[in-house]
């Protein structure tokens, strides 16, 4: 890094060859590149670059009614990516499929799968590190969507090549429609993380960066409803609200050894007792790097969780054709802690007990005629 430089001049393109249209056959091939350098954060939202990637997309569909189905889909992608050094940074392949019943309702599924790959943000700016291949399935199933009462719900599983890695969700989507006039839905989700290589933080040791990573099992519960509901042509309410809740608790530290050894047991050490000692007082550890009776850096006890609720309230009065008055509530809270335990009820309990912050907003328009 060139902590001299002022500005960053990189490019990027992207193509694509594709077959669309009418036929039971689609196909198409992307292809994109970022350089190095390129930055277009000041525009908008780049998540990387540095990448050459290529993406084959191929699908079967049969529009026309067969035997159970109304129609049918099967789609296969494969994609490979390299940085502009050359390196493989992952290949992976995956095939979907989705289903409409006779009855209108929907089926998805598929699996995709990542060979061992190499990860630039796993470390946090740090080198490349390498990730067993992982293996990830999928699953939704909704009802007919032309009923008032609608039901959708899914889930993934992702496995990773190693020990003590896999994520876990399962969600699912109530819709109600009794009126023309009044919409409700709920959308609950519950997701549990168990991720062996965890970035905890970076310390510092003989003048080497020391990446210091840990077991995490997180779970993470959301729900959000909404509601919209008219009352006349010119009045409606509109209301969204969403509490969030995530736990994660920390064990098996260990530092990166070898970000790139063939070997997963050879990337890290993880600490044995007598490298790490947890003070309570200062919710604190103390590692001895090399074994030599001195504590050598400490690290804050990374356990958290993370409480958060939002909501908005939206009353809208068209009180003359093309004029109206909007009345708005909105409502957050957020707070966290150390505790690193998912429970349910308490965690609701503290949620709810978090002070709220409230903003209450008017806006009125008017429209002027010319004529």
């Amino acid at each position: 890094m060139d902590s001299t430089r002022n500005s960053l001049t990189g490019y990027g393109s992207s193509m694509m060859f594709a077959k669309m249209g009418k036929g039971n056959i689609k196909y198409a091939l992307f292809l994109n590149m970022k350089s190095p350098e390129l930055n277009m954060n000041d525009m908008g939202y780049q998540r990387e670059a540095d990448h050459i990637s290529e993406l084959f997309w191929i699908q079967y569909r049969i529009l026309e009614p067969v035997a159970m189905f109304r129609s049918f889909y099967f789609n296969v992608n494969q994609w490979e990516v390299h940085d502009f050094n050359e390196t493989r940074l992952t290949t992976g392949a995956n095939y979907g499929i989705g289903l409409q019943l006779k009855n209108y309702w929907h089926v998805n599924f598929g699996t995709s799968f990542n060979l061992e790959r190499l990860s630039k943000t796993a470390l946090f700016g740090g080198p490349y590190l390498k990730i067993p291949h992982n293996v990830n399935n999928w699953v939704s199933i909704s009802s007919d969507s032309r009923k008032k009462f609608r039901i959708s719900f899914g889930g993934s599983s992702n496995s990773v090549g190693s020990e003590k890695t896999n994520y876990y969700n399962t969600w699912m989507n109530l819709r109600y429609k009794p009126h023309e006039m009044i919409d409700l839905s709920l959308n609950p989700s519950i997701s549990f993380n168990n991720n062996n290589l965890q970035y905890v933080s970076q310390e510092s040791f003989n003048s080497e960066h020391v990446y210091i990573m840990g077991h995490l099992d997180q779970t993470t519960l959301r729900m959000s409803f909404r509601a919209n509901i008219s009352l006349t042509p010119n009045l409606s309410i509109q209301y969204w609200g969403q509490p969030f809740i995530s736990a994660g608790k920390y064990d098996a530290f260990k530092r990166i050894t070898d970000p790139r050894a063939n070997k997963y047991s050879d990337r890290f050490h993880e600490f044995r007792n007598n490298e790490i000692n947890y003070n309570s007082d200062d919710e604190a550890y103390a590692i001895d790097h090399n074994a030599d009776g001195t504590v050598d850096y400490n690290i804050d006890k990374p356990d958290f969780n993370i409480m958060d609720f939002i909501s908005n309230l939206v009353i809208r009065w068209e009180y003359t054709p093309g004029s109206a008055v909007y009345l708005v509530w909105t409502q957050n809270r957020s707070g966290d802690d150390g505790k690193g335990t998912f429970n349910f009820s308490d965690n609701t309990s503290d949620l709810f007990n978090i002070s709220p912050y409230n903003v209450f907003l008017i806006k009125a328009t008017y429209r002027f005629s010319l004529n």
